[in-house]
Parts: structure tokens; C-alpha cells; sequence
């Protein structure tokens, strides 16, 4: 895959979100397995690699009703939806239904 093609995969990952706007977590699972490039050797459940051309899964979905629920690190952190209470755990582009948090 060019540069160029991964690129143009990665802006249709956001501007899929954009779209949609998912309130679930297997809504945003389903679209970043649907157009991110980056599909093998995940350790998610999903991939994000809008982080690579300066956006964040956070704010790419806060349009959505996604809200931080918890932070470590711009790399590292739970987003709840406010309407439907799920969540997603992003660490370092990896993407996990649910509040996989330390406790």
C-alpha cells in the first residue's frame, strides 16, 4: 500500500465517523474494521490510526456524544457515550469495547 493510499484510508476512517456518529461500541468497532488500514496483528478489538495525522478516536467521535471518561495519556484512555453509557479504552491506537481502565 502507498503512502498516499494509506493516507486517503485514514481520512475515510474519520470521515466515517464523522458521518455515522456511533453510540455504540460495536458501531465504531464495525466502521474502523470497515476502513482502517491498518488490519492484521491487531491486539483490539479495532484499530485507529487517525492519531498519525494529529487527530485522536476522542475527539473524532465527540461530535457523536463521546465524552472522556478517564485519561492517562493522549495515548491512553476510556471515552463513555452519554447517551447509551458504552465505552472504549484507546491505548496507543488500539481499541477495546468496554472500560478497560486499571483499578
Amino acid at each position: 500500500m502507498s503512502v498516499d493510499t494509506y493516507w486517503t484510508k485514514v481520512a475515510a476512517v474519520r470521515e466515517a465517523l464523522a458521518e455515522a456518529k456511533p453510540s455504540t461500541a460495536a458501531e465504531v468497532i464495525a466502521i474502523l474494521k470497515e476502513h482502517d488500514p491498518m488490519t492484521v496483528h491487531l491486539t483490539g478489538d479495532a484499530f485507529y490510526s487517525g492519531s498519525g495525522d494529529g487527530g485522536s478516536l476522542a475527539e473524532d467521535l465527540e461530535a457523536a456524544g463521546w465524552r472522556y471518561a478517564w485519561a492517562e495519556a493522549d495515548h491512553y484512555y476510556v471515552i463513555r457515550h452519554e447517551g447509551t453509557g458504552e465505552a472504549l479504552t484507546y491505548i496507543e491506537g488500539d481499541v477495546y469495547a468496554g472500560d478497560s481502565r486499571p483499578r
